[in-house]
């Protein structure tokens, strides 16, 4: 079952099942499809020795934990689980910081030279709305709805809708 964030819908997180390697782990074709306890024997292929978290935003979790068929589901996911929510709580931080940090940039920037904080701020407003409607975009095929993304960016769903919509 995927594990979701209340800071963030656009991370979403699951067991990623792993196979074994020469090299050590590597991830199961196709494993993310199916249940990983599915994939515990080698009926259709390898079989899964280890699990991991992965993110819809592409991160995954750097530590293989070995399967233990002794364990049950939800003991061997709460690991996984807390490492994802750790990323997705990183995540929401070190965002907040950069915009503090470019807000204070602009700020000190405003009294020293005025002209280049404008261009900084409008080429940030431009950035930013590109940003915007390419997470618009992730949200929407992630499954959310306008409602949902109006309501992260604080607009109402039909304004949510008319801003981000694809042509």
């Amino acid at each position: 079952m995927p594990w979701t964030s209340e800071n963030t819908s656009l991370h979403v997180g699951h067991v990623e099942p792993l196979q074994r390697t020469p090299e050590g782990f590597a991830p199961f074709p196709g494993g993310t499809a199916l249940p990983w306890r599915a994939l515990l024997t080698e009926t259709a292929g390898p079989a899964a020795a280890a699990i991991r978290w992965s993110c819809t935003c592409g991160s995954t979790g750097q530590t293989a934990h070995p399967i233990d068929p002794a364990v049950t589901v939800d003991e061997a996911e709460e690991p996984l689980r807390q490492e994802w929510t750790r990323h997705v709580t990183f995540s929401a931080v070190q965002g907040i910081r950069a915009l503090a940090e470019l807000g204070d940039v602009l700020d000190q920037l405003a009294s020293r030279d005025p002209r280049a904080a404008l261009f900084l701020a409008r080429r940030t407003e431009e950035r930013a709305r590109e940003a915007a409607t390419r997470a618009a975009a992730a949200a929407r095929a992630a499954g959310d709805s306008w409602a949902d993304i109006g309501a992260a960016f604080g607009i109402t769903k039909q304004s949510a809708h008319s801003r981000f919509r694809t042509q």
